[in-house]
């Protein structure tokens, strides 16, 4: 009875499996050392900011033709880093003609989320807190942030909850980007898991945004379980925003294969109707810079196709 049972679970999830489309191109390897892991990636222009383990700084890399990665020599780190801090997870602002770095601060097992002038040479101050734990959600940690512009207003997404891994995506409104004053969403947070569905049975942590036509397609990591991760994809429309939905047909979008225990964070760039999609992968302890190639308009059709 019990190998029955197995059976038919196993053959019900390989037909699932087989009904979704397949969108990504197989995973290339962008970038990766033997002694080193970088995770996390951030498009800005023609560069990816990288977190960097070893050195707990934020690394700047450049894009080559064929979308593999070159380590520059621009680094943002602490003036002094203690064995218990960790600067990673980071994006680039510019607001009224300056450059702002925002970031994740991690300290003494939390995480908060610092903006600062970009500078190779980071200083943190009470006052440079962006976004702190205050919600029941948060638990001890807020991370990832994104900044956007949505109906002339400035937004941050972030993930929050536990410190490696986080548990939920959250939104907030910024009100004051010179003097971090930001509003917390009411209905935080926006997305979280669903026991419905392996690609985000256990956690959810945001990646990337992108506004394509009257879409915007957010882009996240869904969990399993702490030690397997998906990339997947979700959507609203302009006016619905921040009202989510899951494209089922199509997740995850791209999966831990062979060589990889799971896959995280997600930044994405659109060219030539063609999204290409960075990421960390894992293997073990390991974690390298990857990519994979999606057509756009198969994503659409599937969207289109849910509503």
């Amino acid at each position: 009875m019990k190998f029955r049972f197995y059976l038919k679970r196993f053959l019900k999830k390989l037909y699932f499996s087989l009904k979704k489309k397949k969108i990504a191109s197989r995973i290339h390897l962008a970038y990766s050392e033997k002694n080193n892991s970088f995770f996390d990636p951030y498009i800005y222009k023609n560069k990816l900011l990288i977190s960097d383990r070893n050195e707990k700084c934020i690394r700047e890399f450049l894009v080559s033709q064929d979308y593999s990665l070159k380590k520059s020599n621009v680094t943002y780190k602490k003036k002094s880093i203690k064995k218990f801090e960790d600067i990673n997870r980071g994006t680039i602002i510019e607001y009224d003609n300056y450059e702002y770095l925002v970031f994740t601060y991690q300290f003494n097992g939390r995480s908060i989320i610092v903006k600062t002038p970009l500078s190779d040479n980071l200083s943190i101050k009470e006052n440079d807190i962006f976004i702190n734990t205050t919600e029941y959600y948060e638990k001890m940690s807020v991370m990832n942030p994104f900044i956007f512009v949505h109906k002339n207003n400035l937004y941050c997404f972030y993930s929050a909850g536990e410190t490696y891994e986080p548990d939920c995506i959250c939104l907030a409104k910024i009100v004051d980007f010179k003097n971090n004053i930001v509003e917390k969403y009411p209905f935080n947070p926006i997305f979280v898991s669903n026991t419905r569905y392996f690609y985000r049975y256990q956690k959810v942590a945001f990646g990337d945004l992108l506004l394509y036509k009257n879409y915007y397609l957010l882009f996240y990591i869904g969990y399993y379980n702490v030690d397997k991760a998906y990339i997947n994809l979700a959507y609203s429309t302009y006016d619905d925003f921040p009202n989510f939905e899951d494209v089922d047909n199509v997740n995850p979008i791209i999966s831990p294969n062979i060589k990889l225990d799971a896959v995280y964070k997600p930044s994405v760039v659109i060219e030539d109707k063609t999204l290409i999609v960075y990421f960390n992968g894992r293997r073990k302890n390991h974690e390298a810079i990857y990519f994979a190639k999606i057509k756009i308009n198969t994503i659409m059709k599937e969207i289109i196709k849910e509503r």
